[in-house]
């Protein structure tokens, strides 16, 4: 099965592309549902994904990722080809290890923030969102097929 991963971020041009790819309507998943789509993957399904910032966290990708790795998926992700996954290609140590090393940089950021203001939980999910996107964004410019490792 072929599967397209889609955020808010998306629009019509994302759509264009899935429909390019074959991908069914009834198989493009929104990246909350990741728990869902992990569950219904097999051995020899693609999910292909405009970019790293359309999951909800660089936790969530590091964790997608790895199912996709120990489950025989390819994961295809558009903007920055460098982290696909298929065919024998997995990601490195050391993609692990940045992975891993944003998110404990986004939960130390997150636990500091608490610890030093108040706030209630609706003020908490608004900031809490903002530092996991900005991480998405570092993570997609690093990875990017123009960004950093390329330089």
């Amino acid at each position: 099965m072929v599967y397209g991963l889609v955020s808010e971020r998306d629009d019509e041009k994302t759509r264009l592309m899935f429909l390019g790819k074959q991908i069914p309507l009834q198989n493009v998943v929104c990246g909350l549902q990741l728990g869902d789509l992990m569950k219904s993957l097999n051995k020899g399904d693609t999910v292909y994904v405009v970019s790293v910032n359309r999951f909800p966290s660089v936790n969530s990708l590091k964790v997608f990722g790895s199912v996709c790795i120990q489950k025989g998926v390819s994961l295809q992700i558009m903007e920055q080809p460098f982290l696909n996954i298929s065919k024998g290609k997995v990601w490195g140590y050391t993609t692990l290890w940045q992975l891993e090393r944003m998110n404990e940089i986004e939960n130390f950021a997150k636990a500091y923030l608490q610890k030093n203001f108040k706030m209630n939980s609706q003020g908490w999910e608004v900031v809490y969102r903002c530092l996991e996107i900005m991480n998405l964004e570092v993570v997609a410019h690093t990875f990017s097929a123009d960004g950093i490792l390329k330089k």
